[in-house]
């Protein structure tokens, strides 16, 4: 440590004042666990030692030559996240507020990394061997307890392994398991029931449904289904209708093939007597106060909820705000729109009371505002993948979900260093890496679309990830300015996959961030030898996102979103989509959806998205695994050198920018017209904006750092 006293002679005209020497008393050096922040401020009152608080300020740099000039200081001691994770120097400066004399003192910060290496469940054939890792030990118990592995220790019984650290007084610990197959099953697979739709005892099954909770268990494995247990053994004969599979009640088997292992699983099937009540109806918008008539405005995604036997069973409206309940059981039930209606209508009636046997087929609603609003929705999509040399389609869908007509401009920033507008429709004014759509009397309720092409650059580089931010004005008076913009991060990539998931929000997410919505997108294309007659995605919503919260935002085609818990069904009835061979642009198809992150989530938790797609009666087709991070700045390690954060965001008078590392930068702040309305230069990893004279609204703040540009949304009160 080191220690200097500046001292600055003040003389007055009338001789000199004497006052007390301004003292910068030495301070510890501080240790933290890696990412835990550092509270700088702990040395505050240990370097003024016996000096009155009241006299003197205390701030704190990154660099001696900082302190000494009295510029950059760090803007938030409080939480402070280093640059290197050993011996980062911090000078503390103390001025007096009686003569401007200061001294100053430093000492290190020191952050330990005692995380571990993280390794997936795993299934293996006999035995497995473990890896060496880079960070951390194995144990056979929680905290380093039980009996050390070493690296390259042979795994023959299924055993859950944990990996843990300690370097006093930090450590970390995780755990995986390891599946063996040859040592015998222990999974007991659910009754999988099919409907009897003739009354003769025979039922249709769709054996598929059983994959998720094999998947579940073993990850991803090959299977195939027959009729016995001998069959089974031997291989033959297969089932081969596996989606349309015919049988009384009885048990057939299951084999899943892993290397040289086969392991083989009962399925018991059981026969169930249909029920051919059905429940339907349409929900419309009441726009006048005068009720609703078939002529009445149709409403999309509207949430539709039945109750039975305590089990709700949630569907949405497609595009003609026509709902439907298949197969309901009999008994009592209540129909209603649910609670968890984000475009805050209300329905009349309130609810239905219903008793089944029977059919209910005008079971309909009508909508209205409970106050007038201005209320405006904007989705930025993309359909395509970025791949370079060839096209990518994205979507601007914008809605009125307030009851007065609007009129206002459409907005879209995007990288023009990597991509090139080759067509939109309908037409859109371009300057540089903004493009802008006027539009008029948008109703109530009507959503309109963008579409536009681009031509991705020959020179980006795989793996970039291209930044749009699209934006719908007049914000005046808008009740919800959050909805108001909407960021998509899409990666290039060097071929085509045109069936996949993709995270809008990205693979890392700050804990701000998390407070709003995912928004996820799955595509699909035909790529069989026969048009598809219908179309169904399954996906399962991950653990850590609230499942009430999901809702059905746009599709390329009309469809019935379907949910059960945290079971999602996307069905697409009569789409008739084209295969590939015989007209590749009409193959495609997607849908949008969003949720959000339960309120519980923190540093640290992953939300995953998966989906399974079925062409008509085909084997699913399995899409890959979007994951999303909830991590601070400092602790993401694959993300650009510049990533920033902001806050708080929302902002009034100062915004804090904290940056990933220590370089000059140059701050644009823009409105979502794309106009700038602020500018600044900074050095170091901290910054604090002056925000005030910013109206209430929605910015974009860009850092510009060695030639890369990284955007973030910013809110002002």
């Amino acid at each position: 440590m080191k220690q200097k006293l500046l001292f600055l002679v003040i003389l007055s005209f009338f001789g000199f004042k004497n006052f007390a020497q301004t003292v910068a008393n030495p301070v510890p050096n501080l240790t933290e666990c890696m990412p835990n922040n550092f509270d700088l401020t702990v040395q505050t009152a240990i370097t003024l030692g016996g000096q009155d608080p009241n006299n003197f300020t205390v701030e704190y740099y990154e660099t001696e030559d900082n302190a000494v000039n009295d510029q950059f200081a760090i803007a938030n001691p409080e939480v402070f996240f280093p640059i290197v994770s050993e011996n980062q120097e911090i000078t503390i400066r103390v001025t007096s507020l009686l003569d401007e004399t200061f001294a100053i003192t430093s000492f290190y910060i020191n952050w330990i990394d005692a995380s571990v290496s993280s390794l997936p469940n795993t299934v293996a054939c006999t035995s497995y061997t473990l890896e060496a890792i880079n960070n951390g030990t194995y144990f056979t118990g929680p905290n380093g307890t039980g009996t050390v592995l070493p690296a390259g220790t042979v795994i023959t019984t299924t055993q859950t392994i944990y990996i843990y650290k300690e370097i006093v007084p930090c450590s970390d610990q995780d755990t995986f398991t390891v599946t063996i197959l040859s040592e015998g099953n222990n999974l007991v697979l659910s009754a999988l029931t099919g409907c009897d739709y003739n009354n003769d005892g025979i039922g249709v099954f769709d054996l598929e449904l059983i994959a998720p909770e094999i998947y579940n268990a073993y990850g991803y494995l090959d299977m195939a289904f027959y009729p016995t247990e001998v069959e089974a053994q031997e291989g033959f004969p297969m089932i081969l209708n596996i989606n349309n599979y015919t049988s009384a009640t009885a048990t057939i088997y299951v084999s899943l093939f892993l290397d040289d292992c086969t392991i083989i699983l009962p399925l018991t099937l059981v026969v169930e007597q249909c029920m051919y009540n059905t429940l339907s109806g349409y929900a419309r918008l009441d726009a006048n106060g005068s009720g609703c008539t078939t002529n009445s405005t149709s409403l999309s995604y509207v949430p539709v909820v039945y109750q039975q036997n305590g089990i709700s069973y949630f569907t949405f409206t497609n595009n003609y705000g026509y709902y439907s309940f298949n197969n309901v059981g009999n008994g009592n039930a209540t129909v209603t729109i649910s609670d968890n209606y984000d475009e805050g209508l209300i329905g009349t009636p309130l609810q239905y009371a219903l008793t089944f046997p029977g059919n209910y087929d005008d079971t309909n609603f009508c909508l209205t505002q409970p106050e007038p609003n201005h209320n405006l929705k904007v989705t930025v999509i993309s359909t395509s993948n970025n791949v370079p040399g060839f096209a990518a389609t994205y979507l601007i869908t914008y809605k009125n979900i307030g009851t007065y007509t609007e009129s206002g401009s459409v907005t879209l920033q995007f990288d023009n260093s990597k991509l090139t507008l080759s067509s939109a429709q309908p037409e859109v004014t371009q300057s540089a890496n903004l493009l802008a759509l006027d539009y008029t009397d948008l109703q109530p309720f009507e959503t309109r679309t963008v579409t536009l092409t681009f031509n991705v650059s020959t020179t980006a580089v795989s793996s970039e990830i291209l930044n749009f931010i699209a934006g719908i004005t007049p914000l005046a008076n808008d009740i919800d300015t959050a909805n108001n913009t909407s960021v998509l991060n899409k990666q290039i990539v060097s071929s085509f996959d045109p069936n996949d998931i993709t995270v809008h929000e990205g693979e890392f997410i700050t804990e701000d961030q998390a407070n709003n919505y995912l928004h996820y997108t799955i595509r699909f294309q035909n790529t069989g030898n026969a048009n598809a007659t219908f179309v169904r995605l399954e996906t399962l919503l991950n653990e850590n996102l609230d499942f009430d919260t999901f809702e059905p935002i746009a599709g390329s085609h009309t469809f019935q979103a379907n949910r059960t818990g945290s079971d999602i069904e996307f069905f697409f009835e009569d789409i008739n989509l084209a295969y590939e061979d015989a007209n590749e642009p009409e193959s495609h198809g997607f849908v949008t959806f969003r949720v959000k992150p339960k309120n519980t989530v923190s540093l640290g938790d992953v939300m995953t998205g998966q989906a399974n797609i079925y062409f008509d009666y085909n084997p699913f087709v399995a899409t890959n695994t979007a994951t999303t991070t909830v991590q601070n700045v400092a602790s993401v390690k694959n993300v650009n050198a510049n990533s920033f954060v902001l806050y708080p965001n929302p902002a009034s008078g100062r915004v804090v920018l904290q940056m990933q590392n220590a370089v000059n930068s140059n701050i644009t702040i823009t409105d979502v017209l794309g106009k700038t309305v602020q500018t600044s230069a900074i050095s170091g990893t901290q910054a604090s904006l002056d925000v005030s004279a910013l109206k209430t609204g929605v910015y974009f703040v860009t850092v510009n750092a060695n030639s890369t540009n990284i955007t973030k949304r910013l809110m002002i009160n």
